[in-house]
């Protein structure tokens, strides 16, 4: 199955700020039978995006935007595509990275 994925923040301040700096982590995973083929950040007012991947293996979108401003837009678009089992095993792989324990869908305390 093919996807397009399109997200879009509006942050509105009351008064001009001077700098924004800001991470976004909206780049899908590939995992579990999804695969994200393309993604593109954009900002408006524009700024430098960098990249990098964060330890759960996330990929963050760092941008500064160095302009007055009172209105910012951040805007992300993905495509991808997925196999019929992607989603239990995405779900699945969430709760392993933030550690959490499920038993026949309930969750479970952890011992220590």
């Amino acid at each position: 199955m093919r996807l397009r994925i399109v997200h879009t923040t509006t942050f509105r301040y009351d008064e001009p700020v001077s700098e924004a700096s800001m991470e976004m982590r909206l780049r899908p995973l590939d995992a579990g039978g999804q695969r994200c083929e393309s993604f593109r950040l954009t900002t408006d007012p524009p700024g430098e995006v960098r990249s990098y991947v964060d330890r759960f293996g996330n990929g963050i979108r760092h941008f500064d935007t160095l302009n007055p401003h009172d209105r910012l837009v951040v805007s992300a678009r993905s495509d991808g595509s997925r196999d019929g089992g992607a989603r239990h095993a995405c779900i699945e792989r969430s709760r392993r990275v933030r550690g959490e324990l499920y038993v026949d869908g309930a969750r479970a305390r952890r011992r220590r």
